[in-house]
Order: C-alpha cells, then structure tokens, then sequence
C-alpha cells in the first residue's frame, strides 16, 4: 500500500491549543516542506509560497484550506 505524505503526516499527533488548530496540521506541514523543496528558508518565504501557490496546492492534493 502506497501512503502520500499527507497521509503521513496526518499520523502526527497535534501539539497545538484548540485555539491554534484553525488550520489543520497535515496540509500546513506538506506545504511547508514544498516550499522549503522551493528555496524558502524562513516563516515568510514559507507564508509567501503558500499564498503565492495556494490554490495549486489544494486543487492538487484534494484540500480546502
């Protein structure tokens, strides 16, 4: 069986507060490491890949955040 890194990454467990699980953690960790992959080396380069491509992202890997 194949597992996608989201799936992987949905088996960590959430550390965060309620108050700070408004995103859920999965699709926040594989977009993260897509734009570390790209170059990005810092809270906002990985914030501006995400915007920059976020609609990509979703379409691409079947997530609405």
């Amino acid at each position: 069986m194949a597992s996608t890194l989201l799936s992987l990454f949905s088996q960590i467990p959430d550390p965060r507060r309620g108050q700070g699980q408004m995103y859920p953690q999965a699709p926040i960790l594989l977009f993260t490491v897509l734009a570390m992959l790209a170059g990005a080396q810092s809270y906002r380069q990985v914030h501006a890949f995400i915007r920059a491509h976020l609609k990509r992202l979703n379409a691409a890997f079947g997530i609405s955040v």
